[in-house]
């Protein structure tokens, strides 16, 4: 039997966003639909982490994903090596992203920070290194 435990952190409001700022000098893989990017939420949710960090975004979630999309993912994860992964959106791009830890063996732990957008306003859920939303 396996044993863990979920601590986590919500924070809510119209600056939640903001803490994103605290990020810095890190390499970050945003996980997130295909109808995203360039869209002003990216951007609002990009504007807080960019210049000071290396964003990659990964779009190509698909509902309910399918192995071979989640693999994608991996790639781009292994290509990327980031050292925190942000998922953005519904369901789909949040479990996407828990999967990447999960999938990918490393000797260091990538926290998931996710991020919900059917939460008015957008809210932010912090959970600690190798643990799911």
């Amino acid at each position: 039997m396996e044993e863990f435990k979920i601590p986590t952190k919500v924070f809510s409001g119209n600056d939640s966003l903001t803490w994103l700022q605290n990020i810095s000098n890190k390499k970050i893989l945003m996980v997130c639909d295909a109808f995203l990017p360039g869209t002003p939420t990216l951007d609002r949710i990009k504007k807080n982490v960019e210049g000071k960090n290396e964003v990659t975004i990964f779009s190509d979630v698909k509902p309910d994903p399918p192995l071979e999309n989640i693999m994608a993912g991996v790639e781009v994860f292994n290509k990327v090596q980031p050292n925190v992964v942000i998922g953005i959106g519904g369901g789909s791009a949040i479990d996407t992203g828990k999967l990447f830890g999960s999938l990918v063996k490393s000797s260091t732990s990538t926290p998931l920070i996710c991020l919900s957008l059917y939460q008015r306003p957008v809210g932010l859920v912090l959970k600690s290194p190798n643990t799911v939303c």
